[in-house]
């Protein structure tokens, strides 16, 4: 199965003791297509350079993962349509 490699923003206003419960939903999301999450990197609150939903701030986090290619469209797709879930960006890993 390819890698692929994931970095989303949570919104702002989840509370911190339901950070961890809000990133193991995005990975629930990820396995039931099918992946397996390689390592979930929680980088914390920033500053956004734009505005995103009236919000100045996100929480950010990295996951990498492996998934069937077409997996991916489907976890894109659940993504957009998750409330949590501000922004998300995912790309295919070169393997060296």
């Amino acid at each position: 199965m390819p890698s692929y490699e994931m970095v989303y923003v949570l919104r702002p206003t989840i509370p911190d003791d339901e950070i961890d419960q809000a990133i193991e939903r995005v990975n629930g999301v990820i396995v039931s297509r099918g992946g397996t999450i390689e390592k979930t990197d929680l980088w914390g609150r920033r500053r956004l350079a734009y505005p995103l939903k009236d919000h100045r701030e996100g929480i950010y986090v990295l996951t990498n993962f492996a998934s069937p290619p077409q997996a991916t469209k489907e976890i894109e797709s659940q993504l957009r349509i998750t409330d949590e879930v501000l922004r998300h960006l995912v790309i295919r890993r070169d393997e060296d």
